[in-house]
């Protein structure tokens, strides 16, 4: 019998040979051995490997590019100090979450992700919950994150064009324009997504290098006090603590996005070992 025909376990691709787009490149003994241990059938393409799953998540956070929209409600809630503070403080309670994350990960490396990661006795109701808050949570994310670009094209026209009349709808039919591309890409252009990626993120990396030396250079400073020690209450609660408090939904904005390689674990070579 052929390679390429046998199917294996529960119809697991069963040799190197087996794999389109990677043939003789890795051996898929691991990703075989973990689906027929978790009960899944291989039905999607293992075309990212360690750089590129890594270079899909710098892609997908973007989190540099969304500081510069996405936190302006934050800094007026709880000014620079405020929100550099809860920032850093939701970043390394993130980074734990981020951690457990990966430990599950790689155990049980599928496409579900957290809806998989439970104990078999609460696993049809907590993957029920978790499935449609992930799917939720993905839906509003990505849609908020196109909307954001759009206004940043819009932004940069306005700063090259001040002749330019913007307006909401103009937003509104980049935002579909953006998700045609990324329907094309994900469907038609499957096969390439892993090399797109790694281009994508090096741009990602060059242009934070050009912006921070454009900031340093021809921004105004602020005093190291002015910035890291500016605590306002900008939306008028209570108190301070709280008005800060409340600049942790737009902190949490920028970091969120980092189960995205969890979801993609049946589509990486070696998932348990690079997904985490």
């Amino acid at each position: 019998m052929e390679p390429e025909e046998y199917h294996g376990k529960n119809g697991v691709l069963d040799s190197v040979h087996e794999v389109p787009g990677a043939r003789g490149r890795y051996n898929n003994m691991m990703d075989r051995s973990d689906m027929n241990r978790l009960g899944k059938k291989q039905e999607l393409t293992r075309n990212f490997r360690l750089i590129s799953i890594f270079s899909f998540m710098c892609v997908v956070m973007s989190t540099w590019v969304f500081v510069i929209n996405a936190s302006t409600s934050g800094l007026a809630a709880g000014g620079t100090g405020g929100f550099i503070a809860v920032y850093i403080g939701s970043s390394f309670a993130y980074f734990t979450v981020v951690l457990s994350l990966a430990e599950m990960a790689s155990i049980a490396p599928t496409a579900g992700g957290q809806a998989e990661f439970a104990h078999p006795r609460v696993q049809k109701f907590t993957s029920y919950v978790a499935g449609w808050l992930l799917t939720l949570s993905w839906l509003c994310g990505v849609t908020s994150g196109m909307f954001l670009t759009g206004q940043m094209v819009q932004g940069a026209i306005l700063i090259t064009n001040e002749s330019f009349n913007a307006q909401p709808y103009q937003v509104w039919c980049l935002v579909f324009a953006f998700a045609a591309s990324g329907l094309f890409l994900n469907t038609v252009g499957a096969r390439y997504l892993a090399l797109m990626e790694v281009f994508v993120a090096i741009f990602l990396v060059l242009g934070y290098v050009v912006n921070i030396i454009v900031l340093w250079v021809m921004s105004p400073k602020n005093s190291t006090s002015e910035v890291f020690a500016s605590f306002d209450n900008g939306n008028g609660w209570s108190s301070t603590g709280f008005g800060i408090l409340t600049a942790q939904t737009a902190a949490l904005y920028l970091i969120l996005g980092s189960d995205g390689a969890a979801h993609m674990a049946e589509e990486t070579q070696d998932a348990s070992v690079n997904v985490p």
